[in-house]
């Protein structure tokens, strides 16, 4: 269950379609039971991948609204096996499915954030971020000892979810969870043309919004500042801004590195990802509690050199899985709520920019290495359905 479909939709939405087509190809039956007009996604049918909406449509529709069973379509199956949910967006609904549907089914519930340290990093931008990681942390929990599968995207976020269940246990309720399972996304491979940063500025990436102190982008300007200063030319693009910030952000952002930044506005247009991260030297996540790191994954996958925060679930992934010759000089050490370490980031960015083909051909086997492992969407389903078949 998702509050909608759209391929053009990042982060939870693009995760869970993804999961459902990945489920359908492996010849798993898959419902998605969606809180907008199934009817635009026609194309995207199979025999055993249909994506049901809301019975009726109100004449201005809110897709978090419209998952519950009060508004199911006449066509919903008389049986299924799991119901998975996501976060507290769709997790309730997923619940209250379960319970009222199909009382046989196993509850699988998905985590893809620290909702508690992430309300603390926040809260530096806004006190009242704090209360509200508190509040949602204690939604997750409850969804997560609701649920017969508790599942983490990224070793940073599972290990939260396990803390969760423990936590659970200890305040004396019902905990209904019998495993948590670590689920890595699977990735997209793309080529990679051939690039040289000789004669010219350095250029790197980051996602995320520029408004949002947790995203680092400040601090990523103040490295590009100090790059430019020992004379590395560099040139940063910020992508995530809210339009109307546009010009005020860059401007903010170009005071900060000391010569012009390019500030792009938030797209959900996957196109867009895809052009800037061809046209990117390198991608920085400078971010701070960040659970996994999808962004940074996928231009990992597609062989652009990343530098990426150790304590990050990507980050953990990428320590604890692949070779440190490939994977260490793209992590910094960098605690989860820690204040982003500049100078260890400067010294990342100084060793891409004087040795940019040996950080090139390390990206690329580095992705190589990822096809290796099979750190693809039928390999991640096939991890996840031997864990449900041991519920």
């Amino acid at each position: 269950m998702c509050t909608e479909y759209s391929p053009e939709k990042g982060g939870v939405v693009v995760f869970n379609r993804a999961l459902a087509e990945a489920l359908a190809d492996a010849g798993h039956n898959v419902i998605v039971r969606i809180g907008e007009d199934a009817s635009r996604y026609a194309d995207a049918q199979r025999p055993n991948l249909r994506i049901l909406g809301p019975r009726d449509l109100p004449d201005a529709p809110d897709s978090r609204k419209l998952l519950g069973t009060a508004d199911d379509p006449h066509d919903m199956p008389d049986h299924v096996d799991f119901v998975i949910g996501h976060t507290r967006f769709s997790g309730p609904d997923a619940a209250a499915t379960r319970d009222a549907r199909y009382p046989d089914a196993k509850l699988i519930h998905f985590v893809h954030m620290v909702p508690e340290a992430l309300g603390r990093v926040k809260a530096d931008d806004d006190p009242s971020d704090l209360a509200a990681g508190i509040k949602n942390h204690a939604i997750e929990r409850a969804l997560v000892a609701n649920a017969d599968l508790a599942v983490g995207v990224g070793p940073a976020i599972a290990e939260n979810v396990r803390e969760m269940v423990e936590q659970a246990r200890a305040a004396g309720g019902p905990v209904a969870t019998k495993d948590v399972h670590e689920l890595i996304p699977g990735m997209e491979f793309v080529d990679r043309r051939p690039r040289s940063i000789e004669g010219r500025p350095m250029k790197v990436l980051l996602f995320g919004r520029a408004d949002v102190g947790q995203k680092g982008a400040k601090e990523a300007a103040r490295v590009v500042s100090r790059l430019q200063f020992e004379g590395r030319p560099v040139q940063l693009t910020v992508r995530g801004v809210p339009p109307a910030q546009v010009v005020y952000q860059q401007r903010q952002l170009a005071n900060i590195a000391k010569t012009d930044v390019e500030v792009r506005p938030f797209t959900t247009d996957r196109s867009d990802l895809y052009t800037d991260l061809d046209d990117a030297d390198v991608m920085v996540m400078t971010s701070r509690a960040e659970g996994f790191g999808l962004t940074a994954q996928e231009a990992a996958g597609a062989g652009v050199p990343v530098v990426v925060p150790s304590s990050s679930g990507f980050g953990r992934w990428l320590g604890d899985e692949f070779s440190a010759a490939n994977a260490g000089p793209s992590i910094v050490d960098q605690g989860f709520e820690d204040r982003v370490p500049e100078d260890r980031w400067l010294e990342a960015l100084r060793n891409v920019a004087d040795n940019y083909d040996d950080a090139q051909n390390r990206a690329l086997a580095l992705q190589q290495e990822f096809k290796d492992q099979n750190a693809t969407w039928p390999g991640t389903v096939e991890k996840l359905v031997k864990a449900l078949g041991r519920l």
